[in-house]
């Protein structure tokens, strides 16, 4: 660990301007290894697409988590956490048009855009047919 008395070690300037390597043909992005138990499960529950949106919402909780724990960072993850928290919110609503469309037999999965305020108010207007007396609030 660095402390403001020792020194710094010697940036190699040029290094940090070349670009990475770019991966080769040998290169295996998604394999088994020897410590299975580490590996990420996709698909292993009837409904991936909950597990694909919360995963969004658990890496901002973790990152708020912590910043409040070390009280440092808030100011660069600051917007990470913000996108973590929107997409959540765009997957959860687009999750909500896609069943909201299956109860009511009305074809087609879910828009394909990222505008928050159009996919809402889609949402609104299918769950308000589905339950046409529940109050704004509750919806």
């Amino acid at each position: 660990m660095h402390y403001m008395t020792d020194p710094m070690p010697p940036v190699d300037w040029i290094e940090l301007l070349e670009p990475p390597a770019l991966p080769s043909p040998e290169d295996n992005l998604f394999s088994s290894q020897e410590d299975w138990w580490n590996n990420a499960c996709l698909n292993w529950c009837h409904d991936g697409w909950g597990l694909y949106a919360s995963g969004y919402k658990e890496a901002a909780d973790l990152l708020v988590q912590r910043v409040e724990e070390r009280n440092v960072s808030q100011d660069s993850l600051v917007y990470p956490v913000l996108f973590l928290y929107r997409q959540y919110l765009e997957l959860e609503i687009k999750d909500l048009i896609r069943q909201s469309r299956r109860l009511q037999d009305i074809a087609g999965d879910f828009p394909k855009h990222h505008h928050i305020g159009n996919l809402w108010g889609e949402c609104h207007k299918l769950l308000s047919e589905i339950s046409p007396g529940d109050s704004v609030a509750e919806l």
